[in-house]
């Protein structure tokens, strides 16, 4: 218990300067053990330690290896003002921000706290998940399976050969005409900054993951200093615990660094007009959290090249 404890406070020292996304090589070298009591320390020390979680006052930690070698950590992000279902949970923090990096399967999860049924049905949902071991605190592991028996899966709603959370997707949508609606953050429609927005605003609806509706959407934002994150839509098969795609952008925002959500400038939300639509929700969210920022969206349509 003591060496378990160091090392849990050795790692979240570590990451001080280690940043959200660890190379392989690195956790195992901030205890100096194997990779499993390195997740297991990062999901104890540094991962927490992350947590925005003002509502609650509960900080949960997460550590995902994913099959690259690489370690994404994960934590809470919740919004005073908004409804509770608006939080991101720290298992889908670290699976985002491993889909964002291009993984396409994770080995191996460690949380401070054991997932609750929405993440259970969330991790369910990921290619590889009847391989994924969950491990608990400083000792316990288990089988994704055995904590969500029969599971309500992507194949009730696609058939036998369903699509599934971090397979490659291209989604095959181009910007509709007209480009844009409304203007926010100081840039008006069509100029070179907007235009750079709607292109990885783009990117990213067309890398969503959108099987059950087709409704693929990106968003875009520009961040103080000029740099721009984002992030797309993630759909589940039980559709409550999917992402919005600003949500997805906001777990790209604390990776790269973001303390306080008011160095968000400007923001682009790329979407189908399709059953299923992003502007309301993720309007009420940019709000709340950076109220001096609109929300300026640009619609997609199919270009005729989708496929995974």
């Amino acid at each position: 218990g003591a060496g378990a404890g160091a090392g849990a406070g050795a790692g979240a020292g570590a990451l001080a300067g280690a940043g959200v996304v660890l190379e392989g090589a690195e956790a195992p070298r901030l205890d100096g053990g194997g990779w499993e009591y390195a997740l297991r320390a990062l999901a104890l020390g540094g991962a927490p330690a992350r947590s925005r979680s003002p509502i609650s006052g509960f900080r949960v930690g997460a550590a995902a290896l994913g099959e690259s070698g690489r370690v994404y950590l994960g934590t809470n992000l919740e919004f005073p003002g908004l409804p509770l279902n608006a939080s991101v949970h720290a298992e889908q923090f670290a699976v985002t921000s491993a889909a964002h990096a291009g993984e396409t399967r994770i080995r191996a999860l460690a949380l401070n706290a054991v997932p609750c049924g929405h993440c259970r049905q969330f991790l369910s949902e990921l290619q590889g998940s009847r391989d994924l071991r969950v491990l608990v605190g400083l000792e316990a592991s288990h089988a994704l399976p055995d904590l969500l028996p029969h599971a309500f899966t992507p194949q009730d709603l696609q058939g036998p050969d369903p699509l599934l959370l971090l397979q490659p997707v291209h989604n095959g949508l181009r910007l509709a005409a007209p480009r844009g609606e409304g203007a926010g953050a100081g840039e008006g429609r069509g100029g070179e900054a907007g235009g750079a927005l709607e292109a990885e605003a783009l990117r990213q609806a067309n890398a969503a993951f959108a099987p059950y509706t087709g409704c693929g959407a990106g968003v875009a934002l520009r961040l103080r200093g000029g740099r721009v994150v984002s992030g797309g839509s993630m759909e589940s098969c039980a559709y409550n615990p999917g992402m919005l795609p600003l949500q997805s952008a906001l777990v790209a925002a604390v990776v790269a660094g973001v303390h306080d959500w008011d160095e968000i400038e400007a923001a682009v939300l790329a979407e189908t007009r399709g059953p299923c639509q992003y502007a309301s929700a993720s309007h009420q969210l940019l709000q709340t959290i950076a109220p001096g920022v609109t929300l300026r969206v640009v619609h997609c349509e199919p270009a005729g090249d989708a496929g995974r």
